[in-house]
């Protein structure tokens, strides 16, 4: 008896410890990246700039910005351009972001400076990941955000594609809900996310004005059911061995 249930214990901490070293070293992507950022508040001020580019492998994202403010101490308007692109691996889980914005905002006080001012941004962005499993739950969504309108406007694009299998999963221009569906490929597949983004707008007093557009998407592995099953009928097994072994015996 002692021994029997000694060996479904051990049975069980195995199907646990495979589970969690599954979260470690699962993830392998590289990431190609650059974007430029003008902004300037109309106030007699320089024009704030950015610009770059970045070849990192497993890099956890680049940020290019220019924030212009009015005058220090004023609380009054500032005009931003701003471009992410944002990775990241967590256990089982992997996690892109990328993002633009190009917008002015006028003071939020009362009588606070409102001169106007102008904004622009663009970034492209090409991620790849290699599938690390057969299959991935895929949660992916596109926000444009442009209900503020003219004069600030963009485009996006966004491509995504298993180039080992030389197939097109997603390719967009329009915002997308969420959505939630399962990624099949096979394991070493070659996945690649293509983001281009640009916005701008020049305008005078008056107020805030964007172009701001996200791209959200996360990959998770599914949790290893098979193991678990396998252990579960294996203990079962056991238990009922041990059962009829026991009633043998009185």
């Amino acid at each position: 008896m002692t021994r029997t249930n000694m060996t479904a214990i051990i049975l069980l901490t195995c199907a646990i410890k495979v589970g969690a070293a599954r979260a470690e070293g699962i993830w392998s992507w590289n990431e190609d990246f650059c974007a430029s950022a003008t902004a300037n508040v109309f106030d007699g001020g320089p024009v704030m700039s950015q610009e770059g580019c970045g070849d990192v492998p497993d890099s956890p994202g680049f940020i290019i910005a220019a924030d212009d403010d009015t005058r220090p101490g004023s609380l009054g308007a500032s005009a931003m351009a701003f471009a992410e692109s944002y990775l990241d691996a967590i256990g089982d889980t992997f996690y892109v972001k990328v993002e633009l914005l190009a917008g002015y905002f006028p003071s939020f006080l009362p009588g606070g400076d409102n001169p106007g001012g102008m904004a622009e941004a663009e970034l492209f962005s090409v991620i790849e990941f290699e599938m690390p499993t057969d299959e991935l739950q895929w949660f992916y969504e596109l926000d444009i955000d442009d209900m503020y309108g003219p004069p600030f406007t963009g485009a996006t694009h966004v491509l995504i594609e298993n180039v080992t299998r030389s197939e097109t999963l997603v390719e967009t221009d329009i915002s997308l809900p969420d959505v939630e569906t399962v990624l099949q490929g096979s394991a070493g597949d070659l996945i690649r996310i293509t983001t281009q983004m640009m916005g701008s707008g020049s305008m005078g007093p008056g107020s805030g004005r964007e172009y701001d557009t996200e791209l959200r998407m996360q990959f998770v592995i599914p949790e290893p059911q098979t193991i678990h099953l396998l252990s579960l009928g294996t203990l079962v097994a056991l238990l009922s061995r041990h059962s009829r072994t026991r009633h043998r015996t009185l």
